[in-house]
Order: C-alpha cells, then sequence, then structure tokens
C-alpha cells in the first residue's frame, strides 16, 4: 500500500466580516481529504497485473462478500494502466457488479434487476501511467462514480437491483485477454454508500467488509508460492484474495508484486484554505521531497472545469519540512474550489484532494443580468456614492481582460456592459467605487 498523507481540517464556522460597506462574506471551509503517494520499500507493494498468452493474471477472494439484494455499498481501489485494451478491471464478481474497460474509457456492467440496459458508459477515459483512486458508491438505487474523490457519473439503477452475493475479481480465469495491464492497490469493500476515503486505514473501521492492502511479497522479487493476498478488514478479516497465473518467480516487476515506478513522493501533510477579507489564503507544507519540480496551484467554480491560477517551484529532493503560501487576490462569489497538480521532474503529476471556500454576498451590490450572457450584460446597482467607478472583468487564472470607466450619481445605476471578444468561460466582475467594491459571477457564453 502507497502511503497516502491525508490532513483532517477540522470544520468552523468561520465568519469574517469585511468592513467595506454592504458586503459580508460567510466562509466555511470543507476539506474532503488530500493525498500524494510516497513509496517505502517496506509495506509499499502494489499487484502489476501483466495481460498475455495462457498465463493472464487473475485475482479472486476466496469468498463470497455479504452484499446481496440491493445491500448499500462502496467498492474503491487505486490503479495505474500501463497499456489500454478491453480488460476487466475490480469487481463485485463476474454478473454482479463488473467493471471494465474499452480501450482507456470505462464501463460497468449493469446488475441484475437494474434500470436500463447495456453497459454503463461513464464517459471517463482512464490517463496510461498516472495512479488514479476509483470508487463506486451505491444507495440502493443510485450508484455514484468518483474519480480522485470526485463524482463524475452518476446512473439511477431503479429500487430492482438484486445483488446475490459473490467473490471479488479481478480479470476472468476463462479469458486469457480480459487481464489489466497495469498496477492495483488498496482494494476495499465497504458495507455502507458513502465518499470515497483515500487516507491511511487501520482496519478497524465501521463498515469496512474487505480490505487488501497488497503489501504482501518483495518488490519486483522472486516471490514463489506468495500467492495469498491478506484481507486486513476488521469487520470480515478472514476473506483473503487468492493470485493465480502470476510469474512471481522471476524477479520482474511485471506480473508480480511490485513497487509501481514513476510514483511521486512528496509528503504532503497540509494544505487549507481560507478567506480573509475579501481574499483567499492558501497554505501547504510538504514534510519531505524527491524530484519534486513544483506544484500547479488550480482553481474551479464548479469543482469540474480547472484553470491555473500559479505555478510555485518544489525543492527538488529535501528531508526538511517545507512551507508554501499564496493568495488569490479575487476569488468568485459563492464556491471557489482549489486543488494542487503536483509535477516530478520527469513529467509524471499527481493531484491533490480538494479544498474550497464559499463567498456570498448579503444585502445590497451588483447584479448582472441575463447571466449567463451573450455580446452584452446589463450591469444594475444601487449606492449613494457619486463620482467615477471602475468596472473590472477577470478570468478564472485572475487575468483582466476588460475595464471600462462608470458614472455614478448616487442611487440606483444601470449600464449596458458590451462581451465581443471574450471567450465563453467563468469572470469575475469586479466594481469599485470609492471605497466601496463589489464583485459577481458572469458566464459568457
Amino acid at each position: 500500500m502507497k502511503k497516502i498523507y491525508v490532513v483532517k481540517l477540522i470544520f468552523n464556522n468561520l465568519r469574517h466580516l469585511w468592513t467595506g460597506v454592504d458586503m459580508k462574506f460567510l466562509v466555511f471551509i470543507f476539506f474532503i481529504g488530500l493525498h500524494f503517494k510516497s513509496i517505502g520499500q517496506a509495506g509499499g507493494n502494489a499487484l502489476y497485473f501483466k495481460n498475455g498468452g495462457a498465463n493472464h493474471d487473475y485475482f479472486q477472494s476466496q469468498s463470497n462478500h455479504s452484499i446481496n439484494g440491493s445491500d448499500p455499498f462502496t467498492f474503491e481501489f487505486w490503479y495505474k494502466e500501463t497499456i489500454s485494451h478491453n480488460s476487466y478491471l475490480p469487481g463485485l464478481d463476474d454478473d454482479q457488479f463488473r467493471i471494465s474497460t474499452g480501450g482507456t474509457r470505462i464501463y460497468i456492467f449493469r446488475p441484475s434487476g437494474a434500470a436500463g440496459s447495456g453497459q454503463i458508459n461513464t464517459g471517463y477515459d482512464i490517463q496510461l501511467n498516472v495512479w488514479t483512486h476509483y470508487a463506486f458508491s451505491f444507495d440502493g438505487q443510485n450508484l455514484i462514480f468518483y474519480v480522485n474523490g470526485s463524482s463524475v457519473y452518476t446512473e439511477d439503477l431503479g429500487t430492482g437491483v438484486n445483488f446475490s452475493g459473490g467473490s471479488i475479481r479481478i480479470g476472468w480465469i476463462t479469458n486469457a485477454g480480459s487481464c489489466p495491464d497495469g498496477l492495483i492497490d488498496d482494494l476495499r469493500l465497504w458495507t455502507v454508500a458513502q465518499a470515497p476515503t483515500l487516507g491511511v486505514l487501520t482496519g478497524t473501521e465501521p463498515n469496512l467488509e474487505i480490505y487488501y492492502k497488497l503489501d504482501e511479497g518483495i518488490s519486483c522479487g522472486n516471490n514463489t508460492g506468495v500467492t495469498t493476498a491478506v484481507d486486513a478488514a476488521g469487520l470480515g478479516g478472514n476473506n483473503n484474495g487468492i493470485l493465480s497465473h502470476f510469474d512471481l518467480s522471476s524477479s520482474s516487476c511485471q506480473s508480480n508484486w511490485s513497487v509501481p515506478a514513476g510514483v511521486l513522493p512528496v509528503e504532503l501533510t497540509d494544505f487549507s484554505a481560507q478567506l480573509v477579507k475579501g481574499k483567499t489564503k492558501l497554505k501547504w507544507q510538504t514534510a519531505s521531497e524527491l524530484n519534486n519540480a513544483g506544484f500547479h496551484l488550480q482553481r474551479s467554480p464548479d469543482g469540474k472545469n480547472w484553470q491555473d491560477l500559479a505555478f510555485l517551484p518544489g525543492h527538488g529532493t529535501t528531508h526538511e519540512a517545507q512551507s508554501y503560501t499564496y493568495t488569490d487576490e479575487r476569488p468568485l462569489p459563492g464556491l471557489n474550489y482549489y486543488r494542487l497538480r503536483q509535477v516530478d521532474y520527469d513529467g509524471a503529476f499527481e493531484y491533490s484532494k480538494v479544498v474550497s471556500v464559499e463567498m456570498e454576498r448579503d444585502g445590497s451590490g451588483i447584479s448582472l443580468y441575463p447571466n449567463p450572457a451573450t455580446g452584452t450584460v446589463t450591469l444594475a446597482l444601487h449606492t449613494d456614492y457619486t463620482g467615477e467607478a471602475s468596472l473590472k472583468l477577470y478570468n478564472l487564472t485572475g487575468q483582466q481582460v476588460k475595464t471600462q470607466v462608470l458614472t455614478l450619481e448616487g442611487g440606483a445605476f444601470r449600464s449596458e456592459i458590451g462581451l465581443d471578444g471574450l471567450p465563453a468561460g467563468v469572470y469575475l466582475a469586479e466594481v469599485t467605487a470609492g471605497n466601496e467594491r463589489w464583485r459577481e459571477r458572469l458566464v459568457v457564453e
């Protein structure tokens, strides 16, 4: 299992009142875990599946799991694909809940009794040679597919889903072409529907039925006879996994217990965001770094569409703790999501989990309509200020893309703002009048 360093942020309802006129910022910071993987020789293994020939690698739990009928569950694992082809990733038996790939696309076999027909196309394509966390959560009707902790697809399976137990399988014992080419690690089955858990587990967590750390054997060594993956879950704890057809005696990293190459050994021990007087203060720390080129700090208005805010160089290789800070001078009204894209010198990269802040306006301010807008947008505000004011538009990277002088005479104000030449996207509109400042999100189509 990879060492996944997680910082847990206490959820506080922090309120910061900005002293500018008619603006209040309600701040809450929620943190959904973060990770960078760090490999160590001891306890740092993964299982490398290699497709091809009659000796296709295959994995199966020795006993059935307990999921029956429309029981809720969460099934999650780490996967790094090295070659794309049609293959069977981890699943709850062949006909119960099977995850497959068609080239790079992830599909889900529709469970017995589920609404609809055919395989479920998640719309998600695997990135080659990148460690990625996949999770599938079922609440008795809805199936949610997560990638690196973020929901990317939801399917309503109806109320007739009928699981009937079964074993956990990877590959298919009767099909030599169905084995994945890649590394799998830290596979977990929970008996509840929940958000992904990317952090390190003790094995004693409630509702954890099966937990394969996949740490057995000697990394890329002669592992003849090491054909059992221990179930470390306290709830079950006796449903070990059995390896078949692996080339364990070759001392090769493929088809064997393996330390994945190219994983980013950066120990991230803290990542936080806090809104202070209308600006987002971001901080993160590392305990050690190896070949760390640096961090791309990214922001998103919806948790899906990301843009770089800044790049902060790393410290290469160091065993000393390092601290990083950045201030987002113009966060968007409403939710602002932030994440780190850590890049190694060889171009390999990994994402942190997401932190966010929310900035809400209370009372008077500006309004933009229609929003989304095309061509022009109407700006309306009410103020006692008399004199010149400025309107500035910023894109998501913080770059100013438009400025316009406004003449205010106190009371209600309305003006048409041209949007010609602006690419479609999300912008921040900022109006400054004397000591007053208003911000509003604008979507241009």
